[in-house]
């Protein structure tokens, strides 16, 4: 219900909570929404599983192409104007522990938030505690959303943690809360809420979202001078000033794309293909 992208629509029709329209979609069904669209693997990761698709020919060519890699179930869903956002808590048996939200402010890989700033929602959290305790969830749950008019549309569930800095930043520490309810540690108090306003972001996942994107050599250096010149965003992933080995993936990435900018795609597509047999590699060399 949480992991499938099928199963959470479900789910949220289930509960009377919002989201675009969607649609299973058949091998012989085109689909009735109107373009654009967003055509979904049932499951997927990082943004790999998601294409916008504008006609129906893109529709029948993305169906044939998935159906040759064995894909799961697809659906189809609304593209929605709006602000991209997610909301995140951490329950203890259904039971809300702490919660907090953040809109995008820069976009990465698949459309990613690698820029976030932090934000109140009260019906964000009203709707995930909603969940949770049908669920009667216990441990992390994240929805991403597409804020209209002030109103959160549902657009996926991760039934993990999903980048905790900005709540960090924001005073929620979901790390730490996750390890005080693995190991039954008390946690007393009222339910925890992140502040407003907070900003951060990731250089790497910036770069890459660009290249995807644009594709241009000027538009990576403009991020790269904008960021550096932001004082008020923290930089979460390679803070070379606190860690400065972490300079080195981030010039790696950085002088990949200067090289050619429209690898942006294939580094990203490489490194989620890296963790996905990562645990097939460390169960061979067991043996």
């Amino acid at each position: 219900q949480t992991q499938s992208k099928i199963g959470f629509a479900l789910l949220l029709d289930k509960l009377d909570l919002p989201q675009p329209k969607w649609q299973e979609l058949g091998q012989d069904s085109p689909g009735k929404l109107t373009y654009p669209v967003w055509l979904k693997y049932e499951y997927g990761t990082a943004g790999r599983g998601v294409r916008k698709l504008r006609s129906k020919r893109q529709i029948e060519e993305a169906i044939s192409t998935l159906s040759q890699q064995k894909a799961n179930r697809l659906m189809l869903q609304a593209d929605m104007p709006g602000r991209y956002g997610q909301v995140g808590a951490v329950f203890r048996h259904g039971k809300l522990l702490a919660v907090h939200s953040s809109l995008q402010t820069g976009v990465g890989v698949g459309g990613s938030a690698a820029a976030r700033k932090s934000v109140h929602l009260p019906t964000a959290y009203a709707h995930i505690q909603k969940i949770g305790q049908h669920l009667c969830w216990h441990g992390p749950l994240t929805l991403d959303f597409i804020l209209k008019n002030g109103k959160p549309y549902y657009i996926e569930c991760n039934p993990r943690m999903v980048e905790p800095a900005n709540a960090y930043m924001a005073g929620v520490n979901f790390p730490d809360l996750l390890i005080r309810l693995s190991t039954g540690c008390k946690i007393s108090g009222d339910v925890k809420i992140g502040a407003r306003g907070v900003k951060t972001h990731s250089m790497e996942a910036l770069l890459l979202g660009i290249a995807e994107t644009a594709g241009k050599r000027m538009d990576i250096l403009h991020t790269v001078r904008a960021y550096i010149r932001d004082k008020g965003s923290t930089e979460v992933l390679t803070p070379i000033t606190k860690d400065l080995p972490s300079a080195i993936p981030l010039l790696t990435v950085f002088a990949s794309l200067m090289f050619r900018p429209k690898s942006g795609s294939r580094l990203a597509g490489k490194a989620v293909q890296t963790y996905s047999i990562l645990p097939q590699t460390i169960t061979l060399l067991k043996r």
